[in-house]
């Protein structure tokens, strides 16, 4: 009795597993998978990137059952700009994300995150300006914005140069061209600090 009670549960789930993989397998009419069209190539904005994921689900949804790298392929082959240079690399490179859909999105997702922050950055950076701070207050705040930025040295000296009070401008323009960020901020505290003593010194910053 219970051998015979044991062989009708193994046929049921026999019977309810061959259901499933028949109609998972099933092919999907031409109609309904015209219905879905291909995703519009992204550029990488961070606004629209949970849109353009969802769009390339549907779209898996109703091709036949793709392998993760054929996925990741197809998501490549939509990308463009710095994204498409990302996904580029990783195909160059053999990386393991080839072969792992839902590590690749989020590795898309992570690189989209800190492009924004690095724009984000950049134009904080380029607003930026000394204004009544000493240097060191300046260049503090100078400092913390490029740990998120993407600048080369050269972009990040010329803008902290150009954010710089016009009389230390002028003094750093008249010295030799200096190409590292840490040593135009050094030379520019030491000479407000010249500056300052100077003012201080003189008869009109002694008499308040």
């Amino acid at each position: 009795m219970i051998q015979s009670l044991g062989q009708c549960v193994s046929n049921i789930t026999a019977n309810t597993e061959k259901r499933s993989t028949t109609s998972s397998t099933r092919p999907i009419p031409e109609k309904v998978r015209c219905l879905i069209t291909t995703p519009e190539v992204f550029g990488g904005d961070t606004e629209s990137c949970e849109e353009f994921v969802v769009q390339c689900e549907l779209y898996f949804g109703y091709q036949p059952l793709l392998p993760d790298h054929a996925k990741v392929a197809f998501v490549i082959s939509r990308l463009t700009g710095r994204a498409r240079a990302w996904g580029a690399a990783l195909v160059v490179n053999s990386s393991p994300l080839m072969n792992d859909y839902p590590g690749f999105i989020g590795g898309l997702k992570a690189v989209l995150h800190q492009l924004q922050q690095g724009r984000v950055c950049g134009r904080s950076l380029l607003r930026l300006r000394q204004g009544l701070r000493t240097t060191a207050e300046y260049a503090t705040e100078f400092r913390t914005l490029v740990a998120g930025s993407r600048w080369n040295e050269p972009a990040l000296v010329d803008t902290f140069m150009i954010g710089l009070r016009v009389e230390l401008q002028a003094v750093l323009a008249c010295n030799v061209e200096v190409a590292m960020l840490n040593e135009v901020v050094h030379l520019a505290i030491t000479y407000n600090c010249l500056l300052q003593e100077k003012l201080q010194s003189s008869p009109r910053g002694s008499s308040g």
